[in-house]
Protein backbone atom coordinates (compact mmCIF):
# COMPACT_ATOMS: atom_id res chain seq x y z
CA UNK A 1 0.00 0.00 0.00
CA UNK A 2 2.77 2.44 0.92
CA UNK A 3 4.71 1.48 -2.20
CA UNK A 4 1.71 2.36 -4.38
CA UNK A 5 1.47 5.80 -2.78
CA UNK A 6 5.20 6.36 -3.20
CA UNK A 7 4.95 5.43 -6.87
CA UNK A 8 2.02 7.83 -7.32
CA UNK A 9 4.02 10.65 -5.73
CA UNK A 10 7.06 9.82 -7.89
CA UNK A 11 4.93 9.83 -11.05
CA UNK A 12 3.35 13.14 -10.05
CA UNK A 13 6.75 14.70 -9.35
CA UNK A 14 8.14 13.44 -12.67
CA UNK A 15 5.14 14.94 -14.47
CA UNK A 16 5.69 18.30 -12.74
CA UNK A 17 9.39 18.19 -13.57
CA UNK A 18 8.62 17.50 -17.22
CA UNK A 19 6.15 20.39 -17.37
CA UNK A 20 8.70 22.71 -15.76
CA UNK A 21 11.36 21.59 -18.24
CA UNK A 22 9.04 22.24 -21.19
CA UNK A 23 8.17 25.68 -19.79
CA UNK A 24 11.86 26.48 -19.22
CA UNK A 25 12.73 25.38 -22.76
CA UNK A 26 9.98 27.64 -24.16
CA UNK A 27 11.30 30.60 -22.14
CA UNK A 28 14.85 29.96 -23.37
CA UNK A 29 13.65 29.73 -26.98
CA UNK A 30 11.74 33.01 -26.59
CA UNK A 31 14.82 34.65 -25.07
CA UNK A 32 16.99 33.47 -27.98
CA UNK A 33 14.41 34.80 -30.43
CA UNK A 34 14.42 38.20 -28.70
CA UNK A 35 18.23 38.29 -28.73
CA UNK A 36 18.28 37.51 -32.46
CA UNK A 37 15.80 40.33 -33.12
CA UNK A 38 17.91 42.82 -31.15
CA UNK A 39 21.08 41.67 -32.92
CA UNK A 40 19.38 42.06 -36.31
CA UNK A 41 18.15 45.55 -35.41
CA UNK A 42 21.64 46.55 -34.30
CA UNK A 43 23.08 45.17 -37.54
CA UNK A 44 20.51 47.13 -39.56
CA UNK A 45 21.28 50.35 -37.67
CA UNK A 46 25.01 49.82 -38.19
CA UNK A 47 24.55 49.20 -41.92
CA UNK A 48 22.30 52.25 -42.22
CA UNK A 49 24.88 54.39 -40.38
CA UNK A 50 27.65 53.13 -42.67
CA UNK A 51 25.51 53.92 -45.71
CA UNK A 52 24.89 57.45 -44.44
CA UNK A 53 28.64 57.97 -43.92
CA UNK A 54 29.48 56.70 -47.40
CA UNK A 55 26.83 58.85 -49.04
CA UNK A 56 27.82 61.98 -47.10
Amino acid sequence: MVEVEVNKVKAEMEKKNLLLKVEKDKEIAQYHKEVEIVEFKLYAVKKNYQTILVCS
